[in-house]
């Protein structure tokens, strides 16, 4: 019965430390969205149209004043670091700096705008 008992109480612990895990982070990925929406806008609509590969006409610059979503995430894939590699300067931006994603409808080749919050640079990269 006590053995049932421990399990039920550790149980119930991993319930609440995942709880409050989940409400931090959508709560820092609602103020970071709300905080930062307007700039990365701003940086999204001043990138020109620019060709993806050499092989694809250019995209043509899209509506960023009212993207179809907005989200953060965490690091990018544009940096070519490997996660061993935590001496190398570019490792916070591979894994660990906040990004917020903008993505426009109907794209024919799927773009989205990625505006890094600590540079306040934006990028065009492929969905």
């Amino acid at each position: 019965m006590l053995r049932l008992m421990v399990m039920f109480l550790a149980l119930l612990a991993g319930a609440k430390v995942w709880t409050q895990d989940t409400l931090f982070r959508a709560g820092a990925e609602e103020a970071l969205v709300a905080a930062y929406r307007e700039r990365a806008i701003a940086a999204c609509q001043k990138l020109p149209a620019k060709r993806t590969d050499a092989m694809t006409p250019a995209v043509p610059p899209a509506n960023w004043a009212k993207p179809h979503s907005v989200r953060m995430k965490t690091g990018t894939r544009s940096v070519d670091v490997y996660f061993w590699q935590v001496d190398s300067p570019l490792w916070n931006a591979r894994y660990r700096n906040p990004y917020l994603v903008l993505s426009s409808e109907g794209d024919a080749p799927p773009v989205a705008c990625e505006f890094d919050i600590l540079f306040g640079t934006a990028a065009l990269v492929r969905i």
